[in-house]
C-alpha cells in the first residue's frame, strides 16, 4: 500500500474519533450550564473540565478546546510524518506559532506597569521552537532564535526602521508567514488547498484591520493573496461594512459575508468574524476533499475538521456567554 493510500485509510479512522457536528450543534439548545457541563464532560474535553464555572469562562474554554485540538493534530502529524501532507499540515498549523510569536513580541514592545504578561495559546511548536522564544527578554533575542526566512528578515527590518509602527509589524508578520507558506505550496500538489487558505487568511487580516481602524496603506499588502475578482471589489472598499457588501457580489465569499453582516450587526462580538471565516475555509476544504477522496487533500482535511470541532465547541459556549439566542448559535454551526 502506498503512503498516500495508507494516509487516506488512517484518516478515515481518525475522523471517527471526532465529535459528531450534529451532537455539538445540539448543545446549543441545552438551556442550563449544569446540563451542558454534563454533556461536554462526557467527551474528550471533560479531561480539562473540573467544574461548571470552567465552562462559563471564555478564556478557560478557548484554552481547553485548543488543548484537545493540539492532541488531535499531533497524532495526525505522527501518522503523516515524511509525506507532503504532513509537511502541509505543519506549515498550516504554524499559524499558531505566528500568533504566539506576535503575542510575545508585542508584550515586549508595549510594556505597561501593572499589566500582566500576555497569555499564550496552548498549541504551537510546529515550525518554530517556541519555548526559548517565550523566555526571551527582548525582540532582537527573538530574531536570533528564529530560523532564516521572510519572517526573521521582516522583523529585523522593522526593528531597524525605529518607527514603532505596531500595526505594520502585526500585518507584516502575517504577510511574511503567508508568503513563505504559499511559496512552498506552489511547488507541491497542495497548491489548490493553500490558495484557498491564503485568500481566507488575507481576508481575515484585511477585515480585522478595517474593524480596528488600520489604514489601507498597511493592509493593502495582503491583496496579493486574493484572487483577481476579490482584489478588485475590495480595492474599492475602505470600511468593514463596505467590504462585506462588496464580498456579497463574489461567488466565493457571499455566504460568509451575508452571515457576518447579520451576526456582527446584531451582536457585535469580534470572534464571530473569525468563526465565519473559518467556517468558510472548512466548507471549501471539505467539499474539495469529497470531490477528491483518494488525493492528499482528504488526509489534510482532517486537520481542518479537527479545528472545526474546536471552533464549534467554543461557539456554543461563547455564543451563550455573548447572549446569542440558542437557535442562532445552532444556525451559526451550519456549514455554507
Amino acid at each position: 500500500m502506498s503512503k498516500e493510500k495508507y494516509l487516506v485509510v488512517r484518516t478515515h479512522g481518525l475522523m471517527t474519533h471526532l465529535l459528531s457536528p450534529d451532537k455539538i450543534r445540539s448543545w446549543a439548545m441545552i438551556p442550563d450550564w449544569e446540563s451542558l457541563f454534563k454533556e461536554v464532560s462526557s467527551t474528550e474535553y471533560g479531561v480539562f473540565l473540573e467544574k461548571v464555572d470552567d465552562l462559563r469562562s471564555a478564556d478557560k474554554m478557548i484554552d481547553i478546546t485548543l488543548r484537545v485540538l493540539s492532541r488531535r493534530v499531533k497524532t495526525f502529524l505522527e501518522v503523516s510524518k515524511g509525506d507532503v501532507v504532513g509537511e502541509a499540515a505543519v506549515r498550516y498549523l504554524a499559524k499558531y506559532d505566528v500568533e504566539n510569536l506576535k503575542r510575545k513580541v508585542f508584550s515586549l514592545l508595549i510594556r505597561k506597569e501593572g499589566v500582566s504578561e500576555e497569555r499564550f495559546l496552548p498549541i504551537s511548536g510546529f515550525m518554530i521552537n517556541m519555548d526559548p522564544i517565550l523566555r526571551a527578554s527582548d525582540v532582537n533575542q527573538i530574531c536570533d532564535l528564529l530560523p532564516q526566512g521572510r519572517l526573521r528578515d521582516f522583523i529585523l527590518t522593522w526593528l531597524s526602521s525605529s518607527q514603532m509602527n505596531i500595526p505594520l509589524l502585526d500585518i507584516g508578520i502575517d504577510r511574511a508567514y503567508l508568503a513563505e507558506t504559499i511559496a512552498w505550496a506552489e511547488m507541491t500538489k497542495m497548491r489548490e488547498v493553500f490558495r484557498i487558505y491564503a485568500e481566507n487568511y488575507a481576508l481575515g487580516v484585511i477585515l480585522r484591520s478595517q474593524l480596528t481602524g488600520v489604514g489601507s496603506e498597511l493592509y493593502s499588502s495582503m491583496f496579493e493573496f486574493l484572487s483577481q475578482n476579490v482584489r478588485k471589489v475590495l480595492s474599492e472598499s475602505s470600511t468593514f461594512e463596505e467590504s462585506l457588501k462588496a464580498l456579497l457580489s463574489t461567488e466565493a465569499h457571499k455566504s460568509m459575508a451575508s452571515e457576518l453582516m447579520e451576526v456582527y450587526e446584531k451582536y457585535g462580538v469580534p470572534w464571530t468574524l473569525d468563526l465565519s471565516l473559518f467556517k468558510e475555509l472548512y466548507s471549501k476544504i471539505r467539499s474539495l476533499a469529497r470531490m477528491k477522496p483518494f488525493s492528499s487533500i482528504f488526509p489534510f482535511s482532517y486537520v481542518i475538521a479537527a479545528e472545526w470541532e474546536s471552533w464549534a465547541v467554543r461557539t456554543v459556549v461563547l455564543g451563550k456567554l455573548s447572549g446569542i439566542e440558542s437557535e442562532k448559535i445552532y444556525d451559526m454551526l451550519s456549514l455554507y
